[in-house]
């Protein structure tokens, strides 16, 4: 159907009301083969929608509904830019951690490598590795991945709160052991203060 549309010279940059294209909505279906041929045909991977959501952050911030890294690195190769941030302020690597899925390892070590940083900070102050304590489930393999790439493991968010503070506050009863083994497997700091409390000691 798409490669039908494209021959009758549809364009695969038309917008739709919230500004989003054919390559926008491939992106966030996962349709590897519409995705491609909408590429292939032009597709521009950076343009963004009303809220400047790139085809990239729609991809990564489908993840949770089983989008491959297939779909992550067909835009990568077609120069989807891994740094460019949408009106909150996220790149697609925050938008990556902030949306687990089974693939969320793998596409954020893509991302990773194709140059996205790991110290961008949103407009709430969150760098990736923040952002991934606070929302994400307790998996130390994207910590790892983070921590790889250079994040700062004992940089605090705007309430005072680093990694660790954070991993053993979101966690429930048990904290994100696996989380919190990651960061102290890093070398975080375990009596950085907030509130004049030692974490170990919350």
């Amino acid at each position: 159907m798409v490669q039908h549309l494209l021959n009758q010279d549809v364009s695969p940059n038309a917008p739709d009301w919230r500004r989003r294209t054919a390559v926008h909505v491939a992106a966030k279906e996962g349709a590897v083969q519409n995705l491609d041929a909408l590429l292939q045909a032009g597709g521009n991977p950076n343009v963004p929608d009303q809220d400047r959501n790139t085809p990239l952050h729609i991809a990564a911030g489908s993840l949770a509904g089983g989008i491959t890294p297939k779909v992550i690195t067909l835009l990568l190769r077609a120069g989807a830019d891994p740094n460019r941030a949408n009106a909150e302020g996220k790149t697609p690597l925050h938008t990556a951690v902030g949306q687990f899925g089974a693939h969320t390892p793998e596409v954020v070590g893509a991302l990773l490598k194709s140059g996205a940083r790991v110290q961008a900070v949103t407009d709430d102050g969150l760098t990736p590795l923040q952002l991934f304590v606070r929302y994400g489930p307790d998996h130390g393999r994207v910590v790892e991945l983070l921590l790889d790439a250079g994040a700062d493991l004992d940089r605090k968010t705007p309430e005072g709160n680093t990694p660790l503070h954070v991993a053993i506050k979101e966690g429930g009863s048990y904290g994100k052991t696996a989380v919190v083994d990651a960061l102290l497997a890093g070398n975080a700091d375990p009596c950085v203060r907030v509130a004049a409390v030692c974490p170990s000691a919350t």
